[in-house]
């Protein structure tokens, strides 16, 4: 007798072969922090007022730092600033932060880049800077996010292994189209780190280091993830179809 192999179970093993995350891109820092950048590239606002979003994520289980005497890892150390860059100028913008996706109030967004003080109001930029509104900017003076926060407002599914999430809606100029797209060139992140450090008995406030670095942003599917993970009904249905497939050989043989 002819041995087969079912045509259910290799579909089966295909789909879900997509929910590997092979296609996601992600970038660590020299601090040990992996990012994700994501956007749907749709336009969410009107072709007189464009808006798009970008998601950030962050898994800062790695990170790891000396500054001021002391040793920091996620558990002792803050973000108090994030940049992203787009390929247009905004012209508004609203940033969402952890541990607050449900209002605006705990991350305060400024048109402009970043320096080693925080988010720096600046024209002619395509940067757009959040600092953590409790922190201060410019320089901070009080903790941002703590980096082993568990963020409890996602509004999305977060990245394999990612904790923290931003969410930039960033306006642009009417007509402005695919502001964050960059074809086969890199968009740009950089965050700042901070830290309490001791000296004679005063715990002070300060900065760590800086990131300024080149990143990808995965381009989503509309309505979809950048992972691949397959719908239940479709997987359902793919299953089904290959079931009657395997049955409809096998009466043939």
């Amino acid at each position: 007798m002819k041995k087969t192999t079912s045509l259910l179970a290799l579909g089966s093993a295909h789909a879900l072969s997509g929910t590997a995350h092979a296609d996601l891109i992600t970038h660590t820092d020299s601090f040990g922090v992996v990012w994700s950048l994501e956007s749907d590239g749709l336009n969410h606002g009107s072709v007189s007022a464009p808006v798009y979003d970008l998601f950030v994520y962050a898994n800062p289980t790695g990170f790891h730092a000396s500054s001021r005497g002391t040793n920091y890892t996620s558990s002792n150390a803050y973000i108090n600033h994030v940049t992203v860059l787009a390929n247009a100028r905004p012209t508004s913008a609203v940033t969402l932060g952890p541990g607050d996706m449900s209002n605006t109030k705990l991350w305060t967004n400024t048109l402009g880049g970043q320096n080693s003080n925080g988010c720096n109001s600046t024209s002619n930029t395509d940067f757009d800077c959040a600092y953590a509104t409790a922190g201060g900017n410019n320089p901070a003076k009080g903790p941002g996010v703590l980096m082993s926060s568990t963020e409890s407002h996602l509004v999305t599914s977060a990245a394999p292994g990612s904790t923290l999430e931003w969410e930039y809606e960033l306006g642009f100029a009417p007509g402005t189209k695919n502001p964050l797209g960059f074809e086969n060139n890199e968009s740009h992140l950089k965050v700042d780190y901070y830290g309490y450090a001791t000296k004679k008995g005063v715990s002070t406030y300060g900065f760590i280091g800086q990131i300024s670095d080149d990143v990808t942003i995965n381009k989503c599917k509309p309505g979809a993830r950048c992972r691949k993970v397959p719908e239940p009904t479709t997987f359902a249905l793919f299953s089904v179809a290959l079931l009657g497939c395997a049955i409809f050989m096998r009466r043939r043989r």
